[in-house]
């Protein structure tokens, strides 16, 4: 059984790959090195003198993700993956809601059916529970949530359409004179 470490190629990921590997766990890797170096892992399996099994997949695909689980006995996930540069998030607010929510989503849609197939699959128990609380933990933060992510989105989106048409009328005013 190995432990799934998404963003596992980051400062943190990568940290939590070594101390899994020094207590004696399997560890599987899957990272899209957005913000990340393939060579962490190399220095992760210098230290430990173990290998780590890589992916590089983005947790925006679905099918790749259902292909480790496939592939790999995998049998917890350890999820670090997500964008998270405080300034590019305030340029790009959509793209980081859309990578850091639906992933997350993501790899809760494909470890529930997984955890269902291992489990009518053997006569092991998986703890659904825990995964059901996690859904349940996540939308009623999404629900509690959305009205300031929306408006968030929504303030950004308004300050570049600000920015837009005050360049665009000084570039007119300009052209005027």
């Amino acid at each position: 059984m190995a432990v799934l470490v998404t963003g596992g190629a980051g400062y943190i990921g990568s940290h939590t790959c070594v101390e899994l590997l020094n207590s004696g766990y399997e560890v599987v890797v899957m990272d899209n090195l957005y913000n990340s170096n393939e060579k962490a892992l190399e220095r992760v399996e210098k230290i430990t003198g173990k290998p780590v099994k890589f992916y590089c997949v983005d947790m925006l695909d679905k099918d790749a993700m259902n292909d480790i689980f496939e592939k790999e006995d995998i049998d917890s996930v350890i999820h670090f993956a997500g964008y998270k540069a405080v300034g590019e998030s305030v340029q790009k607010p959509l793209e980081y809601y859309h990578n850091n929510i639906t992933g997350t989503l993501n790899l809760c849609d494909v470890t529930l059916i997984r955890s269902e197939h291992i489990k009518r699959a053997s006569s092991a128990r998986i703890p659904k529970e825990s995964l059901t609380i996690l859904f349940l933990i996540l939308r009623r933060w999404l629900w509690e949530n959305w009205k300031s992510l929306v408006c968030s989105a929504m303030t950004t989106i308004h300050r570049t359409v600000q920015v837009c048409v005050t360049t665009y009328m000084w570039w007119i005013w300009q052209e005027a004179m």
